[in-house]
């Protein structure tokens, strides 16, 4: 089966775009090229990057609005790897802690607030917590030191989100349906993604997920919807699996290239299949003020 690729960044630019919802599904018309959707299996990727442009802003933000729509109607029997409402707790890092926890997830402690006062009586200056955003949008995570502390007054008018600091090294598992690759990484510095930029150092290489990690992740890609999921771990010096969040928006390219394309190749083969993804494990393979503008990277979800 040949899939074809329509690229969200070309619709910025276009000169024509069509979005026609059809009988089967919807087609969408980007200058001379369409695209039909209904029928094959389809992988989405959302983004959203504001034009200088306000009147060409508005106009891909409804487009992307009105695609995520017909996506999300497709059939059932048309796989989509994963439709735009599957996994949206994530948005919402108390609700996505909540989620996780129900499937039984071994979670450090977390604290989601807005109110100065209620944080320092949990959160000391180096004392073993980090902070991060408590939306979907990406941030760097930091470990809370003096400078964060100096902030606190800031979060009156936004909340965010302070966790347990779990030592350790970390494990990126990207699920396919009930297909695991793991990747096991070390660093030395609290947010891996960003260690080279900062001067730190990184290392990867495959790991095996436990079978009871991987039914985990597959009841709650069930319970939300989701087919493909990337799930960060922290593995601590007695070997216990602490999950900090299922991302259910994975860009996987990074980690690929440790793992010998795997990760794509699973993706491939599902999509080919174009059929509803197995839920039991493989195993037969061995805007946020609190948080400042350095913290935000240009592009949200690259990796």
């Amino acid at each position: 089966m040949a899939f074809r690729t329509l690229d969200l960044h070309r619709v910025e630019n276009c000169g024509k775009l069509l979005l026609e919802h059809v009988c089967d599904g919807f087609r969408v018309e980007v200058d001379d090229e369409e695209f039909h959707f209904g029928h094959a299996a389809v992988f989405y990727r959302g983004f959203f990057r504001p034009s200088n442009d306000p009147v060409r802003s508005r106009l891909l933000a409804q487009f992307i609005g009105e695609l995520e729509t017909g996506l999300q109607m497709l059939p059932l029997s048309c796989l989509v790897m994963n439709r735009p409402e599957a996994g949206i707790g994530n948005a919402s890092k108390a609700r996505h802690v909540a989620e996780l926890a129900a499937c039984g997830f071994r979670l450090p402690s977390t604290l989601v607030s807005n109110q100065a006062d209620a944080v320092k009586l949990h959160v000391a200056p180096n004392a073993g917590w980090v902070n991060k955003g408590c939306s979907g949008i990406r941030t760097i995570a930091v470990a809370v030191g003096g400078p964060e502390v100096a902030r606190l007054d800031l979060l009156d008018r936004c909340p965010t989100l302070f966790q347990q600091h779990v030592r350790g090294y970390d494990v990126r598992a990207h699920m396919v349906g009930a297909s695991c690759v793991g990747l096991k990484i070390e660093s030395d510095r609290v947010d891996y993604r960003y260690a080279k930029r900062q001067g730190g150092n990184i290392q990867v290489q495959p790991i095996e997920v436990p079978v009871a990690e991987q039914f985990r992740a597959i009841e709650y890609m069930h319970r939300v919807g989701l087919e493909f999921a990337g799930f960060d771990f922290k593995v601590d010096a007695s070997g216990s699996w602490w999950l900090l969040e299922a991302n259910p928006m994975p860009g996987f390219e990074f980690f690929d290239q440790f793992a010998n394309d795997r990760i794509g190749l699973e993706v491939l083969q599902s999509l080919q299949a174009n059929a509803p993804l197995p839920r039991r494990p493989v195993l037969d393979k061995p805007g946020e003020l609190f948080i400042d503008a350095s913290r935000v990277p240009p592009v949200d979800r690259a990796d």
